[in-house]
């Protein structure tokens, strides 16, 4: 016999709240280092993928940016000169500096 009516019903609801309840967790129920609590130290540590180092760059953007760095060229070129001293591979360097310019916490 196939299962009574509610057996049916509550098979497809069961697996659609599970769904949701990863889908709509912050990070899509990725758990993070409890140091990693900003959307910003998450965007670093999903693409830095060391905590420490993560952590370094986000305290080091947030006491090098100067105000209205994204607007004004020398504010910019001086966050890119110090990241410049943290990542030593150029692709890398643009990778984690577009991250940063598009994350509006820095």
């Amino acid at each position: 016999m196939i299962g009574s009516p509610n057996d049916l019903y509550c098979q497809p609801v069961s697996r659609a709240i599970q769904w949701l309840d990863f889908n709509s967790a912050p990070g899509g129920g990725k758990t993070y280092p409890a140091d990693i609590r900003t959307p910003g130290q998450k965007a670093l540590y999903d693409n830095i993928g060391d905590l420490e180092k993560a952590l370094e760059v986000h305290e080091g953007v947030l006491r090098e940016a100067q105000h209205g760095w994204r607007e004004i060229p020398i504010r910019k070129r001086k966050l890119r000169q110090w990241l410049a001293e943290v990542f030593t591979d150029e692709a890398e360097l643009e990778r984690i500096f577009a991250i940063i310019e598009a994350n509006h916490e820095y």
